[in-house]
């Protein structure tokens, strides 16, 4: 969806681009009025806007084939904040002319992870309160470190997870195989206890000593201005599975994803053949087949195209199968209204994807 503040082009007198001269017109110094950029309008050549709304700026103008200069089209007090980064724009052949093609390699504000040390919606804040939770660990094992690593809203001792870490109480056998604690206190912990012999876990290891096994979420697929839509996937898995320096201990799994950052997890289950294992949330995993549909989001959530699958929730009531954009996982929510989520029909079926 292009709501009619959505596709305003960011440029401010203090901005790293303001001032990069552009192939057809002179540079651009004056501050630009944002409330002019509404959908429909017809783009305005030179001025580095985007004045027609539709994710691209100064499209189908001339230019100089070969210029390449910095572009941006998040919120203009956002664009070197944080992680967000202007991109880049080159000119590039269309018939006998050249032509300003897709703003690539922007790095847009999203929602802010907590405890990552990184600002990920760029307003200058740092894991602010109302950041979002990503779980470490699927209960709450590390009983010190003053986080909530299992987001349920109970930090540490206040856990009853951690009545083990903060007592002097034992359980008679080792029942989290990762994590690094020592359940049963018998001075060993997770795969070194021999309690532990017959979890999945603690099987043959995947990578060569002093390494750890990393997946990696596919980074965003190469974004498309549209409206949201599902397309036909490219059949590789959604994560990929490596080994190399990991940041988590205790027989933990590192997920790097795609929006920043990198959580620690217990260790996928085995998969059925012809299936890969998908991170989900909060320590949690699934089996998924390779990539079977993308996901193809609109303007507010920057065009980006993700892997999933098909619908796989069944609704009742005036619930619908939604895509959420950030878990990127089907979800039963109340119809969709065209504002964060567009109505779509796919297999015949009313669903709800990102906007």
């Amino acid at each position: 969806m292009f709501p009619d503040d959505a596709g305003r082009d960011a440029r401010t007198e203090d901005a790293p681009f303001t001032d990069a001269p552009t192939a057809d017109g002179p540079t651009v110094d004056a501050p630009v009025d944002f409330d002019v950029g509404l959908f429909g309008r017809e783009e305005v050549c030179g001025n580095g806007v985007d004045d027609d709304a539709d994710g691209r700026v100064d499209n189908g103008c001339a230019c100089v084939v070969g210029t390449v200069r910095p572009c941006w089209l998040g919120p203009p007090e956002s664009v070197g904040v944080g992680i967000c980064q202007a991109g880049q724009q080159a000119c590039e052949p269309e018939g006998e002319e050249g032509v300003w093609g897709l703003c690539v390699d922007m790095v847009l504000p999203s929602i802010e992870i907590a405890a990552t040390g990184r600002d990920e919606d760029c307003d200058a804040l740092v894991d602010e309160a109302d950041a979002r939770c990503v779980a470490t660990e699927q209960q709450e094992t590390r009983c010190g470190d003053e986080r909530d690593g299992d987001c349920d809203g109970l930090v540490d001792c206040e856990d009853p997870d951690c009545a083990d870490g903060c007592t002097t109480e034992c359980q008679p056998r080792e029942t989290i195989c990762w994590g690094g604690a020592d359940e049963d206190c018998d001075g060993v912990a997770d795969c070194d206890d021999p309690d532990c012999a017959s979890e999945d876990a603690c099987g043959e290891p995947r990578c060569p000593p002093g390494q750890g096994e990393i997946y990696t979420e596919r980074a965003p697929l190469t974004p498309i201005v549209g409206p949201p839509q599902i397309e036909m996937g490219d059949g590789e898995p959604v994560m990929e599975q490596s080994c190399g320096d990991s940041s988590c201990t205790g027989g933990q799994v590192e997920v790097r994803l795609h929006e920043g950052g990198f959580v620690c997890a217990p260790p996928p289950p085995p998969c059925p053949e012809g299936q890969h294992a998908t991170y989900e949330t909060a320590g949690r995993w699934r089996c998924d087949p390779p990539c079977s549909v993308i996901v193809r989001y609109g303007y507010i959530y920057g065009f980006r195209r993700v892997c999933g699958g098909p619908p796989d929730v069944v609704c009742s009531g005036s619930e619908v199968p939604t895509f959420l954009a950030n878990e990127q996982r089907w979800s039963c929510e109340m119809v969709c209204n065209n504002t964060l989520y567009d109505r779509y029909i796919y297999a015949g079926q009313l669903i709800c994807l990102p906007c």
